[in-house]
């Protein structure tokens, strides 16, 4: 009976080691990260700095929108290469910028929006549909360079006093990417990365030190969690964030 016991307990432990090994080591693979993103990525105290065990290639142009990762503009795009801390307003042509990168990543973040919604740097806000083609663009042309590399999609944060139009544009933004991620493989939607509370950030737009933290925390979280999702999909719909990510004072 004893040594039924011990079986059966040893059985059940190989069984917990196959299902939860995999996820550890799919986890522990990830080494090349590689950012797209606007000023909220490229900040000196961003979110996807400062990971260890990864390797990261933060491509962020502050101003950046959507249309600027697939539409060259200007003739100077070389410039972006030479000093990427130039706003997109000023050089055009992000996937430049994504042809100084000459290893393959493991996941290539996208956190692309707010300027899209705002209308800074463009004539007018990007609609939803422009939107959703241009970041579906932008996944193909990662396709064509890295087939195999997963793709994470950040959706905006909410801008703090935004008016109604910006406020229902993000909603759309943020929806149009979780269609994307159902449909395109290797492709997901990651945890939110910012609270609402003012206390995050450091203007209307930016988190302050506060808000990177937290945003860290949640980009981790997501990663982590990546192969946890067979294919595609989201992955708030797959794990409780409080698993991995604990307390958060606020």
């Amino acid at each position: 009976m004893k040594k039924y016991i011990i079986l059966v307990v040893v059985l059940v432990i190989i069984l917990i080691a196959f299902l939860y090994v995999p996820y550890m080591g799919n986890a522990k693979e990830i080494k090349y990260i590689v950012g797209i993103g606007d000023s909220i990525m490229a900040h000196e105290n961003s979110y996807i700095k400062d990971h260890k065990g990864w390797e990261i290639f933060n491509l962020a142009v502050p101003g950046s929108t959507s249309r600027d990762w697939v539409d060259v503009r200007n003739t100077e795009a070389e410039v972006c290469v030479k000093d990427p801390s130039l706003t997109m307003a000023i050089c055009r042509g992000g996937f430049d910028l994504i042809d100084t990168i000459t290893i393959t990543p493991d996941v290539v973040i996208i956190q692309l929006g707010t300027n899209d919604s705002t209308g800074f740097f463009e004539p007018a806000p990007t609609t939803a549909d422009d939107y959703e083609n241009n970041i579906s663009k932008l996944i193909s042309s990662l396709r064509l360079k890295w087939p195999k590399t997963k793709v994470l999609l950040v959706q905006p944060p909410r801008i703090i006093g935004a008016s109604k139009n910006v406020d229902l544009l993000l909603d759309s933004f943020r929806s149009r990417l979780e269609t994307i991620a159902n449909e395109e493989k290797n492709t997901f939607i990651g945890l939110d990365l910012l609270p609402t509370p003012f206390s995050m950030f450091g203007d209307n737009i930016h988190p302050n030190q506060n808000g990177h933290e937290w945003a860290k925390k949640r980009i981790k979280c997501s990663l982590r969690n990546l192969n946890r999702i067979e294919k595609r999909g989201s992955i708030q719909a797959s794990v409780k964030a409080t698993k991995c990510l604990g307390k958060i004072s606020i």
